[in-house]
C-alpha cells in the first residue's frame, strides 16, 4: 500500500491527472478522496487543463484543496476542523494557485487519519515528497455526469477522458 502512495504522489508532483476510486462511496454533496480527480494545486495551469481539458466546463469554477488537519493553519485561515468542504476561508500562501479562487479564498477539507486513513496517508506522501501535504480535489466525473459510482464507471471515465492515471482500489492504471 505504501509504494501505491508513493507512486501516486509522484505522479501528482510531476503534473498527472489521477482518478481516485477508493472504498466505500462519500455521502453527501462533495468528493472527499474516495471518488475524487486528484492533481496538483501548485501548478497554475491545473485549474485549467481540469475544467477545459478534463471536466470539459467552464474555466472559472474553482476547485478544492484537501489538506492534513494538523497543517490545514500553516496554509488557510481555519478557525476549525472543515472534514465536509463546506467552508470558504482565505488561502494564506501564494503557491497553491489552482486551488485558490481569484478572491484569495480556497473550499477547503481538512483530513484526519480517523476520518479517512488511506486519503489522510496519500496528503502525508505528498508531503513527503513535495513539502506541501496539500492535494488539488474535484469528484470524479465529467461534464454532465453524476459521481463515478462503480469500478465499471471509473475504468470507463478514466479511458473517456485525459485523466492520466487511476487507482481503482489497489490497482494503478496508466495510459500510455
Amino acid at each position: 500500500m505504501d509504494v501505491l502512495f508513493t507512486i501516486v504522489a509522484k505522479e501528482i508532483l510531476k503534473g498527472s491527472v489521477v482518478g481516485f476510486f477508493r472504498d466505500e462511496i462519500e455521502f453527501g454533496s462533495r468528493a472527499l478522496g474516495n471518488r475524487s480527480i486528484l492533481a496538483s494545486p501548485r501548478d497554475g495551469n491545473m485549474r485549467k487543463k481540469l475544467n477545459l481539458i478534463v471536466k470539459k466546463r467552464e474555466g472559472f469554477r474553482p476547485f478544492a484543496p484537501s489538506v492534513t488537519l494538523e497543517d490545514s493553519k500553516r496554509y488557510f485561515d481555519i478557525k476549525e476542523p472543515v472534514p465536509y468542504m463546506n467552508v470558504v476561508v482565505k488561502t494564506k500562501v501564494k503557491y497553491l494557485p489552482a486551488a485558490t479562487h481569484i478572491d484569495g479564498t480556497s473550499r477547503v477539507q481538512t483530513v484526519t487519519e480517523e476520518q479517512n486513513a488511506l486519503y489522510y496517508k496519500l496528503l502525508k506522501e505528498v508531503g513527503k515528497i513535495t513539502g506541501i501535504p496539500v492535494i488539488l480535489n474535484t469528484s470524479f466525473n465529467l461534464k454532465d455526469q453524476t459521481i463515478t459510482i462503480s469500478p465499471e464507471q471509473a475504468l470507463s471515465r478514466f479511458l473517456n477522458s485525459d485523466i492520466d492515471v487511476l487507482v481503482l482500489n489497489n490497482y494503478l492504471i496508466f495510459k500510455k
